[in-house]
């Protein structure tokens, strides 16, 4: 093996590629190739230097390395192929390769290389040691699963019925995540993931010892030193990770064993059926998200042509005003659609346990995919009914300008919505409303995260709730049949109580957190910001219902409301300006790169003051009724979007913080391996690269 791995592979800049094929929640147990390179550096640099003084002294030998009257000594039997614990020179590297390699002395000058070289050899043996004890660790656990996963499997073969179905899921493909728990097939592919990932550790840190060693060679050897090559070798040949027979034995028992159990012994089935149950996105979700986003994009295109082109003499733009409100909340609704799937995204792609976090069923698979395929999906219908119902109030298809397909598009989302047949994901919508409930009772019910963090959102869509509203009287009058504004005698309540109701819900779960835990604080400070935001509810509902100008003391309760807001989601939501980190403003421990906490803490300042936009009545949104109508879109659109910003921190703080103690330990589990988001990993591409460079 050693013999082979020695061939030349040519120039190519090994170090820069191996950080790409790195798993990430494994980093810190590869080889620090980055650490070791920059101790051969400080050694050649020493060395040359070493070389214009005159060549006296250049060789050292193993018997000087282990000569006792040198200031340092390598631990005993390092050369005997024993290793034992090694005294810690002055500035050993840490395994991150984040601590500089140079030491000094007390007379500033550098070192001898003979120090170094004892560093190199010490950082080299504990990084090939750490390796192989994760290997080890990492197999036993592979193996246990894979063994309890086997029993488990053996114990369900009696029931045929089962077999039928595990086979005809997995000729189908893998199952929506959203819809079916995991399969059979799903859990043998899980393993069979693991152990290609644990082989792809394997060689790409066989490949990173072999480089680093031929680099230090090279440079000892070249100053009379020969005996570390036949050392260094010996004692990482001796490490299990260099030979992982046991995986490539245990990936052909899961494949006979799956082959035996599922597939009558057909080997090849098996593999092509393990294969296909961890696609990176499933060939069904491209085409389906594919062919509504086009279709989608077409009928853009076809209506803002249609409305720009001349129709009947009576036509006016105002025709569209009455079936707004419809249109604008069930967009912001799949705007809210697609901000989850972003937010997933982002979740699996940094390692955000979000299934613990929201206490969700593992065996269900929430993925960015399968909701923007939805979202997709509802995108295609609202533009669709939008198209259809321009086309009815300016070609006159229907006498009386009936709203017909707004209610279609109403009728069509509803029934998306709160179905009751096992369609578009009901396990997840059947969760959604089981929630909803919690939230509807509160403070009799429980407050957990997911109640807390929906009703939250809740507090972002008061517009589109009373739009709701809107639609309800809208469609229970003969409002929609004759085109005209919905008028009941009860909808400015309606309006008032649909302001009211969300912050009214959070204050309430905040009063609850507070009985439950008896903390002051964060819980009635929380409570204090959500009385405030009902505060200027009630002032809104007040000038909107008696007419009276209150301009001056609507403003300052908006703006202490918006400061006590965003100052919350800085420092409590979000958790930062806390301690002393190393990005300024920011905290301690951070998931994402620290440019997306700035750029957020500064946007979400902006949005936060969205509202003020509506106090420029002199504006162009306030020159025709279809101008407002427009503003409101665009106050709609810029909290959805600032809601999804402010959800990917709000679960990241909660990844590492439990300021507002929703669960009873700090620590959170990893999120499962199979959940993230890693660049798809090819070996046999690394080496291929290496080979041609």
């Amino acid at each position: 093996t050693w013999g082979l791995l020695f061939q030349e592979e040519g120039t190519m800049k090994f170090g820069k590629n191996l950080a790409f094929y790195r798993i990430p929640e494994w980093a810190k147990h590869y080889l620090d190739y980055k650490g070791l390179k920059r101790i051969i550096k400080q050694l050649q640099k020493m060395l040359a230097e070493r070389e214009i003084r005159g060549p006296e002294n250049r060789d050292l030998s193993i018997s000087q390395l282990n000569d006792s009257s040198h200031c340092f000594e390598l631990s005993e039997g390092l050369f005997s192929g024993e290793h034992k614990e090694a005294p810690k020179l002055p500035s050993a590297l840490n395994q991150g390769g984040k601590k500089k390699a140079l030491v000094t002395i007390a007379n500033e000058q550098l070192l001898d290389e003979e120090l170094i070289i004892k560093q190199w050899i010490q950082e080299y043996i504990s990084g090939v040691d750490i390796m192989n004890q994760f290997y080890l660790t990492k197999l036993a656990a592979i193996s246990t699963k894979f063994e309890e996963l086997k029993s488990s499997a053996l114990s369900e073969t009696k029931n045929k019925t089962f077999i039928r179905g595990v086979k005809k899921h997995a000729e189908h493909g893998a199952k929506d995540e959203l819809e079916e728990a995991t399969s059979w097939n799903r859990a043998f592919a899980d393993i069979l993931v693991l152990i290609r990932w644990l082989d792809g550790f394997c060689t790409i840190n066989l490949l990173a010892t072999k480089k680093i060693m031929k680099k230090f060679l090279k440079i000892v050897q070249g100053h009379g030193n020969t005996d570390y090559k036949s050392y260094l070798q010996n004692y990482t040949s001796e490490k299990q990770f260099v030979n992982p027979h046991q995986l490539s034995e245990m990936k052909k028992n899961l494949l006979e064993f799956f082959a035996r159990i599922f597939n009558e012994g057909n080997k090849i089935m098996a593999r092509k059926m393990l294969d296909r149950a961890h696609p990176k996105t499933r060939a069904k979700d491209i085409f389906i998200s594919s062919f509504f986003l086009g279709m989608t994009l077409s009928v853009i295109l076809t209506t803002l042509i249609l409305l720009f082109i001349p129709g009947n003499d009576h036509f006016s733009h105002i025709y569209l005003v009455s079936v707004t409100p419809i249109f604008r909340y069930t967009l912001i609704f799949d705007l809210c659609l697609f901000g989850c799937g972003i937010v997933i995204g982002y979740f699996r792609t940094f390692a955000v346990n979000y299934l613990y976090i929201f206490q969700l069923d593992p065996n269900y698979r929430i993925r960015e995919e399968q909701i923007n395929r939805v979202a997709l999906l509802i995108l295609y219908v609202w533009f669709f009914c939008l198209f259809l119902q321009v086309i009815t109030f300016k070609y006159d298809f229907i006498p009386t300008h009936s709203a017909i397909f707004t209610f279609i598009l109403f009728g069509a989302l509803t029934f998306i919505y709160v179905s009751p047949f096992r369609l578009i994901y009901r396990g997840a919508r059947v969760e959604v409303i089981r929630t909803f409930w919690n939230i509807f009772t509160s403070p009799i019910s429980e407050v957990r995260f997911k109640d807390f963090f929906l009703a939250d959102i809740f507090c972002s869509l008061v517009k589109p709730f009373q739009d709701i509203a809107t639609t309800m009287c809208f469609f229970s009058s003969d409002s929609w049949i004759v085109n005209t504004e919905a008028h009941c005698s009860w909808l400015p309540v309606g309006l008032g109580i649909a302001f009211f109701l969300p912050f009214y819900w959070r204050f309430m779960q905040c009063l609850r957190k507070y009985w439950e835990t008896g903390d002051k604080f964060p819980h009635l400070v929380n409570a204090g910001k959500y009385m405030a935001s009902l505060i200027v509810a009630g002032i809104t509902i007040y000038k909107a219902y008696y007419k009276v100008d209150i301009l001056p003391l609507y403003v300052t309760m908006y703006v202490i409301a918006t400061l006590y807001s965003y100052v919350w989601d800085i420092t409590m939501d979000w958790g930062l300006l806390r301690g002393k980190p190393a990005y300024p403003f920011l905290r301690e421990k951070l998931l994402y790169p620290a440019k997306y906490y700035y750029f957020s803490i500064i946007s979400n300042f902006i949005l936060r003051f969205a509202w003020t936009l509506t106090l420029m009545t002199n504006s162009i949104f306030y020159t025709s009724r279809i101008g407002y109508q427009v503003l409101l879109f665009i106050l709609g659109f810029a909290e959805a979007y600032r809601r999804t910003q402010w959800s990917l921190f709000r679960v990241e703080n909660e990844n590492v913080n439990n300021f507002e103690k929703y669960r009873a330990f700090l620590e959170i589990p990893q999120l499962p391996e199979e959940e993230q988001a890693y660049q798809p990993f090819s070996i046999s591409l690394l080496i291929d690269i290496i080979s041609i460079q």
